[in-house]
């Protein structure tokens, strides 16, 4: 019923971002379809993955361990990734870079998250927590279009929530324990 409502809201109230919304997910479907979009980002997008393709098949391991960063450092970026950003991907990118067992470590936190969640009691009550939990979930969601906790900043930011989730978890654990200095 809240979808629908919005729905019909942004219908009488405001027609224009419903339109950009269908016009935005009419692109992605053509996108996806193999048509041209008028739409630069998702022509480079196109662009971007068609180089992932090809550095796959230039080189028949990554896949599993990654292509690595490219960086001016170490001679420079070959000609053929001009402006390449394996961010704007998603995980295609991430696995471009850090390959599928790269992935399947990163995604490993958020499975410790899920695992141990399922186990805490008490502190599912606090609202601290919740946030935490709803940015953890925010920010797995958000990076399956965006790459999020593999590409800088986000690999620190979503360790840390990993860390205040494993916080509550051990204080769960281990109820006994002083975590203040008394005095």
């Amino acid at each position: 019923m809240a979808l629908i409502s919005g729905i019909l809201m942004l219908y009488f109230i405001f027609p224009d971002v419903l339109s950009r919304i269908q016009h935005m997910y009419y692109d992605v479907y053509q996108v996806l379809t193999g048509h041209h979009v008028a739409e630069a980002s998702a022509q480079a997008r196109i662009r971007e993955s068609a180089i992932a393709f090809k550095y796959f098949a230039r080189n028949d391991m990554s896949w599993l361990f990654g292509n690595g960063k490219t960086d001016n450092d170490w001679g420079g970026q070959p000609q053929d990734l001009d402006h390449y950003y394996p961010s704007d991907i998603g995980i295609l990118g991430i696995i471009w870079q850090f390959g599928i067992l790269g992935l399947l470590i990163g995604l490993y936190q958020y499975y410790l998250v899920f695992n141990h969640h399922r186990q805490l009691t008490s502190s599912r009550n606090s609202s601290f927590y919740q946030a935490v939990l709803y940015f953890l979930i925010f920010f797995f969601v958000r990076g399956i279009p965006t790459g999020g906790s593999w590409f800088d900043p986000g690999i620190a930011i979503a360790s840390v929530f990993v860390a205040i989730h494993y916080f509550f978890y051990y204080t769960e654990l281990h109820p006994d324990r002083r975590y203040i200095k008394p005095g």
